[in-house]
C-alpha cells in the first residue's frame, strides 16, 4: 500500500505524511468567521467549503492544514490539501 498517494495524486508534503503516519491527533478549528461563511454558503447555495486542523497543537512540532472540499448531497470531495506556512497556503500535491 503506497501511503503517499490521496486521490490518485501523490502528497509532496514531508510534515503531512509525518502527521499521517504518525497517527497525530488533529484539532479542528472552527470560528464565528468560518460559521459565518458556512451560513453564506448555505444561503447562497455554494458547494465549496473547507476546514482547518492542526496536528500536535501547542507543541514545537504543531503544523496547520487547511482542507478544500466539494460537497454534493452527503458526497464529499476533497478538491485539495494545503499547508498553511506563514499564512500562506502551500499545496501538499
Amino acid at each position: 500500500m503506497n501511503l503517499d498517494v490521496l486521490n490518485g495524486k501523490k502528497i509532496k508534503s514531508r510534515v503531512l505524511l509525518e502527521k499521517i503516519r504518525e497517527n497525530s491527533i488533529p484539532y479542528y478549528q472552527y470560528s464565528l468567521i468560518q460559521q459565518s461563511y458556512e451560513y453564506f454558503f448555505e444561503v447562497a447555495g455554494c458547494k465549496l467549503s473547507g476546514v482547518t486542523i492542526v496536528y500536535d497543537v501547542g507543541t514545537d512540532r504543531e503544523a496547520s492544514f487547511f482542507y478544500y472540499v466539494e460537497k454534493e448531497a452527503d458526497d464529499v470531495k476533497l478538491m485539495g490539501i494545503y499547508e498553511i506556512v506563514d499564512g500562506e497556503l502551500q499545496s501538499v500535491y
